[in-house]
């Protein structure tokens, strides 16, 4: 995924554009209500800066569906710098969504107009690659799992991987070991209210490799992944690496 330094923003309040990894959006400053100032006791803002990124997870459902591409999503910021709502523009409905939700956690540094804090909106372009999720040489699977994916919360690998309070390691398939085969498997898993694994599908990998994944990923547990309090079934990823 995209990190932050390869994130580049400019925001002029007339004539100018906001770049975003290489794409470009028209802004628009929102009307201020408060008069301007007579005297600003603050330089105006000349570019928007982008003080936090949250980077959107790459949708199962998607990824199941091989669906990739380009989304726009139209972002209100606040006098704070805080993001108040984002409205999907155009793209595929699942990645502007998960892209939308993402953005709700930016925070920008307070644009300065007239001495003064002002609400700033504009439209910011965000990409979505598999050859960036899905490790090199991990060929994509057709998978059932794009049918089960939206029926649970997702939830990212690396949280769940903190969870794992049973890990089986699969045996090396004897056919791979003959073929001196090696490489990543990532599973779809669904984990239960009680933490068992459940609905565990392949998303990439070589087929010597996914049999023996399955099934010991299918005898993992993990402790429940609680919201307020209370076990909920989640989507999430698992990630199994075979060298010799």
């Amino acid at each position: 995924m995209i990190s932050l330094r390869n994130w580049i923003l400019t925001l002029a309040l007339a004539g100018t554009w906001l770049v975003l990894n290489g794409q470009t959006a028209t802004p628009t400053p929102e009307p201020s209500s408060s008069p301007p100032a007579s005297s600003p006791s603050v330089p105006d803002s000349t570019q928007l800066e982008v003080a936090k990124v949250v980077q959107p997870d790459y949708p199962l459902e998607a990824a199941a569906k091989k669906l990739q591409g380009k989304v726009l999503i139209r972002v209100l910021i606040l006098e704070t710098g805080d993001v108040d709502k984002t409205e999907i523009v155009n793209g595929d409905a699942i990645l502007a969504q998960a892209a939308a939700e993402a953005m709700l956690s930016w925070k920008f540094k307070p644009f300065i107009k007239d001495g003064k804090p002002v609400r700033v909106s504009t439209s910011l372009p965000y990409t979505f690659s598999l050859k960036g999720y899905f490790p090199d040489g991990c060929a994509l699977v057709e998978s059932a799992a794009a049918s089960n994916a939206t029926h649970h919360p997702q939830v990212p690998r690396d949280v769940m991987e903190k969870s794992i309070i049973r890990r089986v390691e699969p045996e090396y398939p004897f056919l791979a070991k003959q073929k001196h085969l090696q490489g990543t498997v990532i599973l779809y898993v669904v984990v239960g209210e009680d933490g068992k694994t459940r609905d565990v599908k392949a998303l990439c990998g070589a087929p010597e490799f996914i049999p023996a994944c399955i099934d010991a990923v299918r005898q993992w547990r993990y402790r429940p992944y609680l919201q307020d309090g209370v076990p909920l079934a989640v989507q999430t990823t698992v990630k199994v690496q075979f060298h010799m």
